[in-house]
């Protein structure tokens, strides 16, 4: 399992820009909605914790790395546990 996180202020900018929302409250309540949706979803229908970092194999910051970087980390630990050659 891979998790995907980044800081509040990064996730803002992301959905203002892509949304083209001009109001950092909206963006950040939108956030927030959204983020309550998925815990529920994944607790309710899944039963996965999924603010348990146990429960992930790897967690990527995506203000730190490119997709680029995070699919090469990716597939350097699938080659190290030997799923994939």
């Amino acid at each position: 399992h891979l998790r995907f996180v980044a800081p509040l202020q990064y996730r803002i900018q992301k959905v203002m820009e892509i949304q083209k929302i001009k109001d950092r409250l909206t963006a950040e309540k939108l956030i927030e909605e959204k983020d309550k949706q998925r815990h529920e979803f994944m607790t309710q229908y899944i039963k996965f914790d999924a603010y348990d970092p146990a429960s992930y194999d790897l967690t990527f910051n995506i203000a730190q790395f490119t997709p680029d970087q995070i699919a090469h980390i990716v597939i350097a630990a699938l080659k190290a546990r030997k799923l994939i050659w």
